[in-house]
């Protein structure tokens, strides 16, 4: 496998904001969500920043919505899901966003003989035109644990009430025990990518890569619901599943690629999802990516195969990933 070369060509830095950055995540080659703490106000709130500017185009206060808000660039408006229902922004230049009440809340939340279930959204993402795929929790605890579906009808969000597991038998095969954490999910070209892990650390363990088909089951019911139009509900088909390395495993935020790194190494295997890519790897050093940012201490999200992002609590880097072609020279910036 090839090692590619990586190079910083912008840097922030948000000391003299009082913020600290908890997390950041591609919305788009050319937009960050990040997720910073104000030190001064000690509440949350979510940047929305463009790559090329100095300051963000819309700061929320995440304590203004309910529960742990989930965000991803739906129709390429800002969407939002929270507790309550979507938010949707026509405008990152406008303050105030579209809200779309649930229309069945009750689905988040429930009593089994006494005892309370609450489920929470933990990734928020695409399907189509018309459906988001939602990440949900095990009851009662911030684990992924399954897949459920999204829309809009009648100015109200309606969450389905389907809870779609990864427990087939050929990933019981590869990893026996239970339950199965899911731990992310992509979507490409419809079809739709799910990371899973076991109960141990995700950096001591293989984890299960599984690839799904949305659509109508290949059965003589789903052919004729196909052959007529209507009929059976489309769901989640597993087309192929594989053990990865051991080490930890990540999508890219808005590309096809699964990334492994093995644990206490600073390189990364680039695999893609796609089959007009080829593999590398990319090695994480001073000169290249990280800055002044101890290698201890970096996180990193990547937007594909070309672009990535590396932080610590108070530095952010914005990184490409070098090909033929030469990069852009350095910009520097203070938030």
């Amino acid at each position: 496998m090839h090692r590619l070369k990586s190079r910083i060509i912008r840097e922030w830095d948000f000391n003299h904001k009082g913020w600290l950055l908890e997390a950041a995540r591609f919305l788009a080659p050319e937009l960050l969500a990040l997720t910073l703490w104000d030190e001064s106000e000690g509440k949350p709130l979510l940047a929305i920043w463009p790559t090329e500017a100095d300051s963000p185009s819309l700061l929320l206060d995440l304590t203004q919505f309910k529960g742990h808000p989930q965000v991803c660039l739906w129709h390429q408006q800002l969407t939002l899901l929270d507790e309550t229902g979507l938010w949707i922004w026509d405008s990152l230049a406008e303050d105030q966003a579209q809200h779309y009440p649930f229309a069945n809340p009750d689905v988040l939340s429930m009593t089994v003989e006494q005892q309370h279930f609450h489920f929470l959204p933990l990734q928020l993402c695409p399907l189509d035109d018309n459906q988001l795929l939602l990440r949900m929790s095990s009851p009662n605890t911030r684990k992924g644990r399954a897949i459920s579906w999204l829309f809009i009808k009648d100015d109200q969000c309606h969450l389905v009430n389907r809870y779609k597991e990864p427990d087939e038998p050929e990933l019981t095969a590869l990893k026996p025990g239970s339950p199965h954490w899911l731990e992310e999910i992509q979507v490409c070209d419809r079809q739709i990518f799910c990371l899973c892990q076991g109960q141990s650390a995700p950096d001591t363990q293989e984890a299960i890569l599984a690839e799904y088909k949305y659509g109508l089951p290949d059965s003589l019911l789903g052919k004729l619901s196909k052959m007529l139009g209507s009929g059976q509900e489309k769901d989640l088909l597993l087309q192929s599943s594989s053990l990865l390395a051991p080490g930890s495993a990540r999508f890219s935020n808005c590309g096809p690629q699964l990334w492994l790194r093995t644990k206490g190494n600073n390189r990364f295997e680039c695999h893609p999802l796609a089959e007009d890519q080829s593999a590398f790897e990319l090695a994480l050093t001073q000169v290249q990516s990280l800055g002044d940012i101890k290698p201890t201490k970096a996180q990193i999200s990547f937007m594909d195969n070309k672009l990535f992002v590396v932080h610590d609590k108070r530095r952010l880097n914005l990184c490409a990933i070098q090909a033929s072609n030469p990069v852009s020279s350095l910009n520097k910036s203070t938030a």
